[in-house]
């Protein structure tokens, strides 16, 4: 049994076609809303007046976005208990706050309550409301038996502690969400520069970047800094020239143009079985499967099967399945992007976190992962990269680099001594494809030799 004999159990057509719609889970005729249901609960006063400050189906919608910023069909289909009910409640306040505040005669509401004791305390009892509401609307449900974390704490008088955290997962085909991604950009990202057109005092004072700045959410999770605790994680910025400099070198970085390896990209559809059956990719199909559905049919085989009781448990098994579903979905959706961006130059707009580390965000770019990294190639006005134009000596060059992709090499002699001697060995494409699966960089490195192949043909 393989994970592929699993997804055989599933038509990828029918799935789509019998995918319920969200709303009509979340608003029904005969049953109260979100609002009302809350009420129903153990509430503050506080809690109540901010209620009333929500229309009738205004939390309806804050679970769709909720639900858009927490779960990922590229990188996260599983998330914390704790971690979604704080978000169910920052963004009520947050969308009554914003409400609020257009009345002049009321101040914004404080996120934090206070103890008998005085000292500060979370409250949450608007995110468990919604919480309880979704689960019995039967939106999301706990994750099957999923060890996606195991932390090993140590207590102070020496004893240890492995903290267990509950996940959950949405029970609707998680492609039916809004994604919340920042992508590469078809036009130039707006130049960093003072966001209040004085010196900036630190990176909180910088503007630039996305053409608008996102909001709520997603503001938090992709803004200069990556963290909103400014008072324990920021940088201050020295002088004028330090500004000035840093902003420099932002603009510059975020000014190369990019493009998609259509070579390459038209050799992953043509050999996608291969690669499949190698092990480069996932199967597509994985990427429409339902966590809670395919954990199901595993325990039934699972059950059935009493040698590989043997070899592995069953939540061993529960946690490969999940890895290899969420892989699935992030390549999918690479491949997706690289199509619809394909034939155009997009930029990457530069951003700094709080170390002051310059990075890029989103899923394709050359931060990420093998595949996206060789999917994407530096844009030139005269095509100088284009392999079918390389000079002689730029493609002793690309041949080097290939070396590197493969394995570390402590000097370019010793990369170039390996080169020539595996060269024959990598002849043939199909020769390489099995060659590469000990190669640092897989994709990278058969994308680099399918290249050369192709320039010396």
């Amino acid at each position: 049994m393989s994970i592929e004999d699993i997804s055989m159990k599933f038509d990828d057509e029918s799935i789509f076609k019998s995918a319920p719609n969200l709303i009509r889970i979340l608003i029904k005729k005969d049953e109260i809303c979100a609002r009302d249901y809350i009420k129903t609960l153990s509430l503050t006063q506080e809690d109540l007046e901010l209620l009333s400050e929500l229309s009738h189906y205004t939390k309806e919608g804050l679970i769709v976005h909720v639900l858009g910023v927490v779960f990922n069909p590229v990188e996260v289909s599983a998330v914390r208990v704790a971690s979604l009910i704080e978000k169910r409640h920052a963004s009520i306040r947050l969308q009554a706050e914003l409400l609020k505040s257009r009345r002049k005669d009321k101040g914004p509401y404080k996120e934090k309550g206070l103890s008998d004791d005085g000292n500060k305390v979370e409250k949450y009892s608007l995110g468990v409301g919604l919480f309880q509401f979704m689960l019995e609307r039967k939106v999301i449900e706990y994750a099957p038996n999923v060890e996606l974390q195991t932390t090993l704490l140590i207590k102070k008088k020496g004893s240890y502690l492995t903290p267990q955290y509950n996940y959950v997962t949405c029970t609707f085909y998680i492609s039916l969400l809004p994604t919340k991604l920042n992508l590469p950009m078809v036009c130039k990202p707006v130049e960093w520069c003072s966001a209040t057109g004085k010196i900036p005092q630190s990176l909180s004072d910088l503007t630039g970047g996305y053409l608008s700045s996102p909001t709520g959410e997603i503001y938090d999770r992709y803004r200069l800094l990556s963290t909103s605790d400014h008072n324990h994680f920021g940088i201050m910025i020295g002088t004028n020239d330090d500004y000035l400099k840093l902003c420099g070198v932002m603009n510059k970085l975020q000014s190369q143009p990019f493009e998609i390896n259509s070579m390459w990209l038209k050799f992953l559809h043509d050999n996608y079985d291969v690669l499949v059956a190698e092990g480069y990719l996932m199967k597509r199909e994985l990427a429409s499967l339902k966590l809670k559905e395919v954990s199901d049919e595993l325990r039934n085989f699972y059950m059935d099967d009493t040698e590989v009781h043997k070899i592995c448990s069953y939540s061993d098994m529960v946690s490969t399945l999940w890895l290899c579903l969420q892989r699935a979905r992030y390549e999918d959706m690479l491949l997706k992007l690289a199509d619809a961006y394909n034939g155009y130059q997009f930029d990457l707009p530069a951003f700094l976190d709080f170390r002051g580390r310059i990075y890029r965000s989103g899923v394709l770019h050359f931060h990420e992962r093998d595949l996206a990294r060789s999917l994407i190639l530096f844009s030139t006005n005269n095509n100088s990269n284009n392999i079918n134009v390389l000079k002689k000596d730029e493609m002793k060059e690309f041949m080097l680099a290939s070396s590197f992709l493969y394995k570390s090499f402590v000097t370019e002699i010793a990369a170039a001594d390996w080169i020539l001697e595996n060269y024959e060995r990598l002849s043939y494409i199909g020769d390489t494809i099995q060659f590469a699966k000990d190669a640092k960089n897989p994709l990278q490195f058969i994308a680099t030799i399918n290249s050369i192949l192709h320039c010396l043909k």
